[in-house]
């Protein structure tokens, strides 16, 4: 008889843990990567005869050494991750 009252009390736990996951778990929010950085990295915006944050003190700044495989400011964050630029 002391087995039949523990498997029931585990499961009577475990419909309990299986209803608040229910109730709690797995929801979906609509800014849920406005928590993260997801959200601001896609909003920035890269110049793209520079490569550097269009409107930073370093876009299109004269005298940066420029990458020799993209044309870009050599470090820039858009550095030989733009495309080419057709002249």
């Amino acid at each position: 008889m002391k087995i039949k009252k523990k498997h029931l009390m585990i499961l009577a736990s475990m419909a309990v843990f299986v209803v608040f996951l229910g109730v709690n778990g797995c929801k979906k929010s609509d800014n849920a990567g406005a928590k993260s950085g997801a959200v601001y990295a896609a909003s920035v915006e890269l110049c793209t005869d520079c490569g550097q944050i269009k409107g930073s003190e370093l876009c299109c700044k004269p005298d940066q050494a420029k990458c020799e495989s993209c044309g870009l400011v050599k470090g820039s964050p858009g550095c030989c991750k733009l495309p080419k630029k057709e002249s």
